[in-house]
């Protein structure tokens, strides 16, 4: 009965954060909730379609003996997506609850505890997961002609496959909360560790995932690829009707789920105990002796940087391919500039500076600080309220703040492109102007959002950061609007330059961030002094 309760406890919380507005605890219960139930199933058919399209693929270039590289290379997609869902949320999950000192204040056995939280961190790498899994298992049963034993086998290679993802999750998430017990800064360590791990962990992925790609020209599969990435190859031969391999991927599966819940109920009270010294060292003060935009900015900096959680889900990746991918750029300049050469063929006027510019502003969009920016407030927002402070300085402090971080890694990007295209004068400065009003309408866009759809009674950050409908709406409603404007590009591309099209995307989202300021001034300003 007790599990029970918290198991209702806890999804209830995920679920409310879908139905409130405003601050308000009752307008429009359902539509917050259909509005996030749409845009995943928006998301769910485009990425099932890509990985239907992506599968059949495959199996084209496969033979009768390669068949098993199918599922170890869905494998492993499946096990980097999973992990983009649960790997970020973990530490902040499990550890930093706020209700965790009141519920081990209970007679309630930690491991149940622990239960409830793995159980919600299961659920977010199941629906990421399944976009890659479900899409992928059709097109296996349509173009992979399985056995019967075969096909069984792949229905149910799911549910070890997310076991042992999520066995890697909450091995990251123990091994930061280990290192963060040692040190006094465990925010910074938090963050660190987890960067790091994540970046090994995606390093080691990506080597896998280029050697499994190879290994379809080779026409078989080495030893060492079945000994290196054995779970992987298990996956496949148990998709071809093994039954012994089955068994494998079963007992790795669960065997290291087990393990790993073993560890961390073992080592809850400790690690949460330790932990509890953060709830003094967390108090965000307001403002100091300083200009009063200075200390907004400062207050805004100390809540996003002193929270691992913050930074990883709401700008680590999306900062980190700004700089990346420039890179890239430059390293495969010849590359890319032949491809460019192709693409002039049928469309003499492009110089590809659109096009670069769309990348770069799909992938700063990936990143929106401000859609959970108010949500994060949580209680302090009630005192935040009463200062005297008008609601437009804190929200340009927000706002300063997602340009602070994302507009170094924009404009490197943006530049770097520019330089490796070689564009003419025009295209130089509206490939820099088009990205910094994206990136400022992005912002304002977020902040709206989360003004319509703020989360302030969260026990766990990650439920202001990475649920409710404002992030998503932001999120995928950026990417989506970029994503036209793009295909947008090549109906004009025929009698427009790519510096004209960039002016004109410029001058329309130069207006779009005017008409947004705007509304935050007027009616931001009276949603927010509602909330509380």
């Amino acid at each position: 009965m007790m599990i029970k309760a918290l198991f209702r406890k806890q999804f209830a919380e995920v679920f409310s954060q879908f139905s409130k507005r405003s601050g308000t605890q009752n307008n429009s219960p359902r539509k917050g909730l259909i509005t996030v139930i749409v845009i995943f199933g928006v998301l769910y058919v485009s990425l099932g379609m890509s990985f239907f399209t992506f599968s059949k693929e495959i199996f084209a270039n496969l033979t009768s003996e390669t068949y098993p590289l199918f599922y170890m290379m869905i494998g492993l997609i499946a096990t980097a997506i999973g992990l983009l869902g649960s790997v970020f949320n973990a530490y902040t999950t499990i550890y930093e609850a706020k209700d965790n000192e009141m519920l081990l204040s209970l007679p309630i056995p930690p491991r149940r505890i622990v239960m409830v939280r793995v159980a919600t961190l299961l659920v977010m790498t199941l629906l990421y997961s399944g976009s890659v899994l479900l899409p992928s298992f059709i097109a296996f049963l349509v173009y992979g002609n399985p056995t019967l034993l075969g096909g069984i086998n792949a229905a149910f290679l799911f549910i070890p496959l997310i076991l042992l993802i999520e066995a890697v999750t909450i091995g990251i998430a123990f091994i930061v909360a280990a290192a963060a017990r040692k040190v006094k800064n465990k925010k910074a360590i938090v963050l660190v560790f987890s960067m790091a791990l994540v970046l090994v962990f995606y390093l080691v992925y990506f080597r896998a995932q280029s050697f499994v790609t190879e290994l379809t020209t080779i026409g078989s599969i080495p030893d060492a690829a079945r000994y290196a990435l054995f779970f992987y190859y298990s996956m496949g031969r148990a998709s071809q009707g093994s039954v012994i391999d089955m068994l494998i991927v079963v007992v790795t599966g669960v065997g290291a789920f087990f393990l790993a819940y073993y560890l961390l109920s073992r080592f809850f009270v400790k690690f949460t105990a330790a932990n509890k010294s953060l709830a003094s060292k967390g108090k965000k003060g307001v403002v100091k002796a300083a200009s009063l935009r200075f200390s907004l900015f400062k207050r805004e900096w100390k809540i996003f940087s002193s929270s691992p959680a913050y930074v990883m889900n709401a700008a680590f990746f999306g900062v980190l391919a700004l700089f990346v991918v420039p890179i890239v750029a430059i390293v495969k300049g010849e590359a890319l500039r032949g491809a460019l050469s192709m693409l002039a063929e049928t469309f003499p006027r492009t110089n590809g500076g659109a096009l670069a510019a769309a990348v770069v502003t799909i992938i700063g969009g990936m990143s929106c600080i401000t859609a959970p920016s108010i949500s994060i407030e949580g209680k302090r927002i009630t005192l935040l309220r009463s200062l005297p402070i008008e609601p437009k300085e804190i929200f340009g402090a927000k706002i300063a703040l997602h340009l602070a971080v994302l507009l170094p890694g924009i404009l490197f990007a943006s530049i770097t492109l520019a330089a490796v295209l070689a564009v003419d004068a025009l295209s130089w400065v509206t490939m820099i102007l088009y990205p910094i009003a994206h990136t400022f309408f992005t912002a304002a866009f977020g902040l709206t959002m989360n003004l319509h759809f703020p989360v302030l009674d969260w026990t766990d950050e990650i439920t202001a950061i990475k649920s409710g409908a404002a992030v998503l709406i932001t999120v995928f409603g950026v990417m989506i609007l970029t994503s036209v404007v793009g295909v947008l590009y090549f109906a004009f591309a025929s009698f427009l330059s790519d510096g004209v099209y960039l002016a004109i995307l410029t001058l329309l989202f130069t207006i779009a961030d005017i008409i947004l300021v705007k509304w935050l001034g007027d009616q931001g300003k009276r949603k927010f002094e509602l909330l509380g």
